[in-house]
């Protein structure tokens, strides 16, 4: 193995990590606006216009929990009571809210196999040249920051959307038990 093999692999890890970060942070969006905004249409009884806003960033966490949230409308009737309704709802928000978790955790551990690359290479340039190496220790350690920098912002964009389920759900119970309708999804 030699030097130019090393530094290929510092840059195939290093964009590997860059694409994982712009993975995990484009799936964000400002939680307590969209929650606000949902919650406000819901109150109008314009369930529909609150799927098509999700639709604005599709694969941010929050959106996907609303679209469970809503999805789940048609699984009750005003006639359930708005106890029941906000129930089933807030259950539909959950369990999306835990498997957007995990797909977010998939996401950034995924950076894990590049960072003990990154590592291998590092030590093994530090051994064959000496502080000359040192420069790809560094880079592992930066990627091994990245990788809990993502594992932290992970846990905010479920975090914003755990905190934001029963508000939702509460929002679009009262419209459902109100009568609302939600048309089917596109």
């Amino acid at each position: 193995m030699n030097a130019a093999v090393v530094v290929g692999v510092a840059g195939v890890v290093f964009a590997y990590a860059a694409f994982r970060f712009v993975a995990i942070a484009g799936v964000s969006i400002n939680a307590a606006a969209f929650s606000m905004q949902i919650e406000k249409l819901a109150r109008a009884q314009n369930l529909d216009r609150a799927r098509k806003l999700c639709m604005a960033a599709p694969k941010a966490t929050l959106t996907a929990v609303t679209r469970a949230i809503l999805g789940a409308a048609h699984m009750v009737s005003a006639g359930d009571g708005e106890g029941r309704i906000a129930q089933v709802l807030s259950d539909a928000g959950m369990a999306e809210a835990s498997r957007q978790a995990g797909q977010l955790n998939r996401a950034a551990l995924g950076d894990l196999p590049a960072a003990l690359l990154a590592v291998g290479a590092g030590a093994w340039a530090v051994e064959h040249f000496g502080k000359a190496g040192t420069p790809y220790i560094a880079f592992a350690a930066f990627d091994v920051l990245m990788i809990g920098f993502l594992m932290m912002r992970t846990r905010s964009l479920v975090a914003d959307a755990v905190g934001a389920v029963h508000g939702i759900a509460s929002a679009v119970a009262s419209a459902v038990a109100g009568g609302a309708t939600i048309s089917a999804a596109d």
